[in-house]
């Protein structure tokens, strides 16, 4: 490919809606991504996007076509008596569970390339700082070696993707997972069918899909309640916000994958996921505790996999976190990293450099020093405090 230009388009778009066509059409003819489709991303913006300003970088080729596209954002914030430090980061982020950038299949090196040349020239930044970026893509590759040498340049581990390729039946596959789960999930299901009369459906309109993302906000909070704080993003209205808006525009261009079990047509598990390029991205899931003996999250997680046997689906993707349920039915993982680029100026080590490197140390502490040594040391600094 010939050299590409990439230009920064800020405030001017603060809606994003003057990029929606040229998106869509590179998001046609990019590896699939759905957390960089126009739908996400601009549904994300608009209901959490705060006081942040856009920071697109678009990279065109000699013919002015958008072969690329990073969707960043810009933060500013004061570090005492230092001045400030603005921040470069994706939007999505902590939403959505892979990010990177989009390019044109075929160009990504040279896409990513350009962003990282774009960036390093700017001086309107002071810290980068990239997540969920898959180990090997050519995003991380670009940015490590722009910067390096005169950035304080780090790339920290993220969290493992646990994925399942969707190959031969259903019944074969099965046979593949140990004798105790596949045991375990029969018995589920026959209970779930003869006992419960539970139906399983997909939402397949938006009054459905509205009532299911309604009842997984709701038991979702629930279940991760702890004291007066949740360890669940869907307790906070600009986030449930947000998937309100962005499940029935994920309707329309069928890309959404929101699957239910319902007892007399009384919601009690929820399964919440998205297809896009061939693949089901597996989001997120809840179920009424009530019935938590009969296992309806396994079930309706095993009823999205087994239709996506027969549907055509190449991949299941459980998407962030290395979870023992995930490993039962997926056959390979994929890594996560971030990459952290900070300008070496005082305000930007302080507000970004200096957290990090000690979170290196307080994590290099722990992998040397003998647990039992160190569960001595907190109750001997708990017993002065006391």
């Amino acid at each position: 490919m010939t050299a590409l230009r990439a230009r920064v388009v800020g405030d001017g778009v603060a809606d994003l809606g003057s990029l929606g066509p040229a998106w869509r059409e590179l998001d046609r003819h990019s590896a699939p991504n759905v957390f960089l489709t126009f739908e996400w991303v601009s549904s994300w913006w608009h209901s959490l996007a705060g006081e942040h300003t856009p920071y697109v970088v678009v990279v065109e080729d000699e013919r002015g076509a958008i072969v690329g596209i990073a969707p960043l954002l810009r933060s500013l914030a004061r570090v005492s008596g230092l001045g400030t430090a603005t921040t470069l980061q994706f939007m999505g982020h902590p939403q959505a569970d892979r990010l990177g950038f989009l390019a044109r299949s075929g160009h990504e090196a040279d896409v990513a390339d350009a962003v990282a040349s774009s960036l390093r020239e700017r001086t309107d930044w002071d810290v980068l700082r990239l997540s969920d970026l898959p180990s090997g893509s050519p995003e991380l590759a670009s940015l490590t070696r722009a910067f390096r040498g005169d950035h304080i340049v780090l790339v920290e581990p993220g969290l493992a993707c646990p994925y399942l390729p969707i190959e031969g039946t259903w019944d074969a596959y099965l046979r593949t997972r140990q004798k105790r789960f596949r045991v375990g999930l029969r018995h589920d299901q026959r209970r779930v069918r003869e006992e419960l009369a539970g139906q399983m459906t997909a939402c397949l309109d938006p009054e459905h899909a509205k009532r299911a993302l309604e009842f997984m906000f709701e038991h979702n909070a629930a279940r991760f309640a702890v004291g007066d704080t949740t360890l669940s993003g869907f307790a906070d209205p600009r986030v449930r916000a947000f998937h309100l808006e962005l499940a029935p525009r994920m309707l329309e261009e069928r890309r959404l994958d929101l699957s239910v079990i319902e007892l007399d047509g009384t919601i009690v598990a929820v399964d919440y996921g998205f297809r896009h390029g061939g693949k089901i991205w597996g989001y997120n899931a809840a179920f009424d505790a009530r019935y938590e003996p009969y296992g309806l999250g396994r079930v309706l997680l095993g009823w999205v996999i087994e239709r996506a046997f027969s549907e055509g689906v190449d991949e299941y993707d459980f998407l962030l976190g290395d979870y023992a349920y995930k490993r039962r039915w997926a056959a390979q993982t994929r890594h996560h990293r971030e990459v952290l680029v900070v300008r070496r100026r005082p305000p930007a080590i302080v507000k970004a450099a200096l957290p990090a490197w000690w979170n290196r140390l307080k994590h290099a502490v722990k992998r040397a020093v003998p647990q039992e040594v160190m569960n001595t040391v907190r109750r001997r600094l708990l017993h002065r405090k006391g």
